[in-house]
C-alpha cells in the first residue's frame, strides 16, 4: 500500500521544483496531473485554477494494486468503504466519524523509489485513537503514538500521521539528513529554516502556494527521542 500526498495548486511548476529538490522522480505526467515517486510514498501535483475552492489544499490517498481484490479482503474498523466512479476516476471512498473522507486509488504509473525523502502527510482529527485504529485496519503498520493520545503515525510505502486538531489534511515529509536537504532546497531557491523541536529537528520549508511563514511545510527527522511516546497505537482517554 502506497501513501500519497496530493496537492491542488495553481502553481504546479513551483511544486515540481520542490519535488525535485526533495529527490523525487516524475513517474507520470498529463495536462493537469504530475506524480512523483519519493524514497517512500508519493507526491501528486494536481493543477487547479487560482479561484478553485481547493486551490492551495491537499489530500491523503492510499494506493493499492487492485481495488476489487482489496475491497474483498478489507476489514475496516468503524468505517464504510464504497467503490465506484469519482471525479478523479474509479476509487474506494472511505467514510468514517474519525477522519475526513478520503480515497483508496489504484496504483498509477511505475512503482519506483527515488531519494531519501518520505511522504508523511497529516490527518487532523478530534479522534486520534479511533483514526489510528481505522488506518491500521486498512493495512497501515502502527509505528509511534503519544502517551497523551493526541498523535500517532503509521507506515507502509510512506508515512501517514494523525494529529489532534480541526479535521483536515496537511503536507509533511520526513528525511534522515536535514542538513543536506536544506542545502538542496536553498540551491533550488526554496526558503528552508532548521528548527530544534523537543522531539527532534524540523526543517520549515516555504510552501509553493503561500510564502508566509505560517504556511511553511514541516520536514522532520526520524524521531529518536521517545520520551512521552510509545510504540504502537494510542489508547483512548
Amino acid at each position: 500500500m502506497i501513501i500519497r500526498l496530493t496537492c491542488f495548486t495553481p502553481n504546479p511548476e513551483r511544486w515540481e521544483v520542490l519535488a525535485s529538490a526533495l529527490g523525487g522522480t516524475k513517474v507520470l505526467a498529463t495536462d493537469l496531473w504530475r506524480l512523483y515517486s519519493l524514497g517512500a510514498g508519493r507526491l501528486g501535483i494536481h493543477s487547479v485554477p487560482s479561484e478553485s475552492p481547493v486551490a492551495g489544499s491537499c489530500a491523503i490517498t492510499l494506493e493499492v494494486p487492485d481495488l476489487e481484490e482489496y475491497l474483498a479482503h478489507a476489514r475496516p474498523k468503524d468505517a464504510e468503504l464504497s467503490i465506484g466512479d469519482t471525479r478523479h476516476g474509479r476509487a474506494i471512498t472511505v467514510t468514517s466519524p474519525s477522519l475526513p473522507t478520503f480515497f483508496i486509488d489504484p496504483i498509477e504509473g511505475e512503482v519506483t523509489h527515488s531519494g531519501e525523502t518520505a511522504a508523511a502527510p497529516l490527518f487532523y482529527t478530534g479522534h486520534v485513537p479511533a483514526a489510528a485504529n481505522l488506518l491500521a485496519s486498512l493495512g497501515l503498520e502502527p509505528h509511534l503514538s503519544s502517551e497523551a493520545g493526541t498523535w500517532a503515525d503509521l507506515t507502509s510505502d510512506g508515512i501517514a500521521a494523525v494529529h489532534h486538531g480541526k479535521p483536515g489534511y496537511a503536507p509533511s515529509f520526513e528525511h534522515p539528513d536535514l542538513d543536506q536537504l536544506s542545502e538542496n532546497l536553498r540551491a533550488a531557491s526554496i526558503r528552508a529554516t532548521l528548527i530544534d523541536e523537543t522531539f527532534g529537528r524540523t526543517l520549515r520549508v516555504e510552501h509553493p502556494d503561500d510564502p508566509s511563514t505560517a504556511a511553511e511545510i514541516w520536514i522532520n527527522e526520524p524521531q529518536t527521542d521517545l520520551y512521552g511516546y510509545r510504540q504502537g497505537l494510542p489508547t483512548a482517554r
